[in-house]
């Protein structure tokens, strides 16, 4: 195993973060790009429903493969795929002439993004502390706090395309790194610390459990709390409520770094609240930022509710990824990650848009409404999985964000 000298980390941890940031620059490069690219092909504001669903069966496509993948060809083997496939897409962008274009090399870029994501969830999620799986999640918020500032960046220069050709730059060295990490990685159904291995089982045995298609249905909606907002803030504060492009990308470009300050700090500070307590108060305080990004009130509430929720949902998800293992047991746990990115995936083309046909209907103010029921929702659904899974055992336990 290689090693790395900054806080004893392997070198592949290392690049597993550094992947993250990749999938995070990718996802934070639509919502700023899509006016631009909409004007430049004459489309309709609801048309990126029809790239984010097309990216989206790519991404179902990775992600739901991505266990068998994984155990035909090795982790190491199918994460350069990933990257390369990301490259690929992300190069399409930058240089496709055409709307039809646009869509296959979307697809692209999202089927590489599923084989990253799924897999090094996974892999982490086996063998690693929370502390890792908090800090790997982190680093896709760095990303998608960088991706927007790209992307105003290359638009104050004159073309959306550059932020697109940047981030392909960036793929490139991922692809490279993993090269030289290929043979480190350890097979992904393999125990930490040189225990026996966990038994796979099929993926139709694991899709027969009531429980993988509830949490399934809460990822779906969960990063619906943050990809609503993500993808159409930009157009809501431009649009709507009169903002300029620089401020509108500064004020995105701040919303994904609460997501990541929140992160970090639930990743590195002591804070002794249970897992379901934990839970419940970032789904509160997610209600209140929607709730403000609604109303605006003193025409600054809009700004504020946006960073609020960023930050109040920033430890939801490692935390359900991480319990997925002790829902559903170590040998389903690969499957059903894989399954629950599938459903995060399917959320990032359905809801953002379901709410740019809304859009279209009413106007881009339908955004707070929106975004306000997706948490409700997702709260709901979360309470009814918590009792299925004894709601006592879950309140008692610590929090598995805060430390290893």
């Amino acid at each position: 195993m290689i090693k790395t000298t900054v806080r004893g980390l392997p070198a592949k941890i290392l690049a597993a973060y550094a992947s993250f940031i990749l999938l995070g620059m990718y996802a934070g490069l639509l919502g700023l790009a899509w006016p631009s690219m909409r004007a430049e092909f004459g489309l309709e504001v609801d048309a990126a429903g029809v790239l984010l669903l097309l990216s989206t069966m790519g991404y179902l496509m990775g992600s739901f493969v991505t266990g068998p993948l994984a155990a035909r060809i090795g982790s190491g083997n199918m994460f350069i795929l990933g990257a390369a496939l990301m490259f690929f897409g992300l190069a399409g962008f930058a240089a496709a002439s055409t709307w039809v274009l646009i869509i296959i090399t979307g697809f692209i870029a999202s089927l590489g993004s599923g084989f990253i994501d799924a897999g090094l969830n996974a892999y982490v999620a086996a063998g690693h502390s929370a502390r890792v799986m908090n800090w790997l999640h982190a680093c896709f918020g760095i990303g998608i706090t960088i991706g927007p500032l790209v992307m105003t960046a290359a638009l104050s220069a004159g073309s959306w395309r550059t932020g697109y050709a940047v981030t392909a730059a960036y793929a490139v060295l991922i692809t490279a790194v993993l090269v030289l990490l290929r043979g480190s990685w350890r097979n992904v159904s393999q125990r930490a610390g040189g225990l026996a291995p966990v038994k796979r089982v099929a993926v139709l045995e694991t899709l027969r459990l009531p429980q993988v298609w509830i949490g399934i249905a809460v990822f779906f909606l969960l990063v619906g709390i943050e990809s609503v907002p993500g993808q159409w803030a930009y157009s809501l504060f431009t649009e709507m409520r009169a903002m300029s492009i620089e401020a509108a990308g500064f004020w995105v470009s701040l919303y994904w770094a609460s997501f990541t300050l929140g992160r970090m700090v639930f990743g590195t500070f002591s804070i002794t609240l249970p897992r379901l307590t934990l839970i419940r108060l970032g789904l509160a305080f997610s209600m209140l930022g929607a709730l403000l990004l609604w109303l605006d009130p003193l025409q600054v509430g809009g700004v504020v509710g946006l960073l609020l929720l960023g930050f109040a949902q920033a430890p939801l998800f490692p935390i359900l990824v991480l319990e997925t293992a002790n829902r559903l047991g170590a040998s389903h746990a690969e499957n059903a990650i894989g399954f629950q990115m599938a459903g995060v995936g399917l959320s990032i083309a359905v809801l953002p848009g379901l709410v740019g046909v809304l859009a279209r209907e009413i106007n881009l103010e339908v955004l707070g409404p929106a975004t306000l029921a997706i948490v409700v929702a997702t709260a709901v659904l979360h309470e009814v999985m918590a009792r299925i899974r004894a709601p006592r055992a879950l309140a008692a336990a610590p929090s598995p964000v805060l430390g290893d």
